[in-house]
């Protein structure tokens, strides 16, 4: 920790050197940010693999925390989670004669397991089975955030929204 405190120290110096405001990391309940956090007090509000092992009504909350939080006038929210239906092409839910949902990828039919690695244990997640579906940018639109960029590398996606 010491040695922590020491890089940080180093790096405030340097870069008051060219004007550069200081960084604050705030961490905190993602639901219910008020007691840490001021509204429109955050430049850049980051949320990584967050949203998936929750239920919609705590994931509802996790975004409206999100962008009471972020400036008003270019603020920055920014999620990283796993990819869902409709990322990719092909990319969709399909069942097979068992009635398990399977994923139908690029002509070939792939359970979860198989797209997610070692986060297999996700497969039976019921939260992450209905967060497949969701529609983030609609979620995040609805908190008065409009959708910036997004990326998708292998089976993770980053989705950015600006508040107004």
């Amino acid at each position: 920790l010491e040695k922590a405190r020491q890089q940080d120290a180093y790096w405030r110096e340097y870069n008051q050197e060219f004007g550069a405001q200081p960084t604050t990391l705030r961490q905190a309940h993602a639901q219910d940010l008020s007691s840490v956090i001021p509204s429109d007090s955050m430049t850049v509000v980051l949320c990584s693999f967050g949203l998936h092992p929750l239920p919609a009504s705590a994931r509802e909350n996790v975004v409206t925390e999100m962008a009471r939080v972020a400036e008003s006038n270019g603020g920055l929210v920014v999620v990283t989670d796993w990819v869902q239906w409709g990322d990719r092409p092909g990319l969709r839910p399909d069942t097979d004669d068992g009635g398990e949902r399977k994923t139908s990828y690029y002509r070939n039919t792939l359970d979860l397991s198989n797209v997610l690695g070692d986060q297999q244990e996700l497969q039976n997640d019921s939260y992450y089975q209905e967060y497949l579906g969701t529609d983030l940018t609609s979620l995040f639109e609805r908190h008065g955030l409009i959708p910036h960029e997004k990326y998708i590398s292998a089976t993770t996606k980053t989705l950015s929204f600006i508040k107004p």
